[in-house]
């Protein structure tokens, strides 16, 4: 018996050599209606490349490729970017028949949205949001409600675009997790026993500020001032240094500095004339 099945990108190039010539002849509302076949037919073969995908990743041919997974040797044969390549290994899983380890034939697990994808129904923006929306479910919610929301989003999709379709997700979301993420348990903060800050003054110096609680205060207090006492007159010389800058000391000696000098330098002697 004589095959006369045609090769399917044959035909399928077949058909669109027909469908160029036909828009010719279309007056304006025939073109807006071609428009529209145009993009249910480019999703429903958006659904038989998801298919394919699926079909691929269950033989394991990436790995026999080479190439490791199914999502780097889609890249690697479609040029695809590894974000495309990913989202149509997503979606394959997710918009596909499945099988068990038996070889049991399963539904796939958003029904609804395969089944809307296949008739060109919705496009892959929708499908997106759909995956998503479903993807970001609490596991807490029961599987009849999954269904549900799955078959609504399905159904909406069909009517509203990504963007609307997001915000109708997100409603849907609030509405199977009304009591929303259990609140974090912030770690206990201890109280702060003071604080220090600086600042870099114009002229190169460097200006504190800050304040100690009253008991690590006093502890601050007693070791500034058991260094801060003015030294003994040396030649009837007294100290020199101002309060300010002997309670400064401290500072000085913690870093291994050598302390300042405690006298004025003497004044340069008058040049000969």
């Amino acid at each position: 018996m004589l095959d006369t099945r045609l090769d399917p990108r044959q035909a399928i190039t077949t058909c669109l050599q027909q469908w160029r010539a036909a828009m010719l002849g279309c007056d304006d509302t025939g073109l807006q209606g071609q428009i529209r076949d145009i993009e249910a037919v480019s999703r429903m073969l958006h659904a038989v490349m998801l298919e394919t995908v699926a079909e691929l990743d269950s033989r394991n041919i990436a790995a026999a490729s080479g190439f490791g997974s199914t999502k780097r040797l889609l890249a690697g044969m479609l040029q695809l970017s590894a974000t495309e390549a990913g989202t149509r290994v997503t979606h394959a899983t997710q918009l596909t028949a499945r099988r068990t380890l038996s070889g049991e034939v399963l539904p796939p697990i958003l029904p609804n949205t395969a089944a809307a994808l296949a008739a060109g129904q919705i496009g892959v923006g929708q499908v997106r949001v759909i995956t998503e929306t479903m993807n970001a479910i609490p596991a807490s919610v029961s599987g009849e409600q999954r269904q549900a929301a799955e078959a609504d989003l399905a159904r909406y999709a069909r009517s509203f675009t990504p963007a609307s379709l997001h915000k109708i997700g997100r409603y849907l979301l609030a509405h199977l997790d009304q009591d929303g993420p259990p609140p974090r348990e912030e770690p206990e903060v201890a109280p702060a026993a003071g604080e220090l800050r600086w600042r870099e003054r114009r002229d190169g110096r460097l200006g504190f500020e800050g304040f100690l609680e009253a008991e690590p205060g006093a502890a601050f207090r007693s070791l500034i001032e058991q260094f801060a006492a003015p030294r003994p007159a040396t030649e009837g010389i007294s100290d020199p240094r101002t309060t300010p800058q002997r309670k400064l000391m401290p500072c000085w000696r913690s870093v291994g500095w050598p302390a300042p000098p405690t006298t004025a330098p003497p004044p340069p002697e008058n040049p000969r004339t």
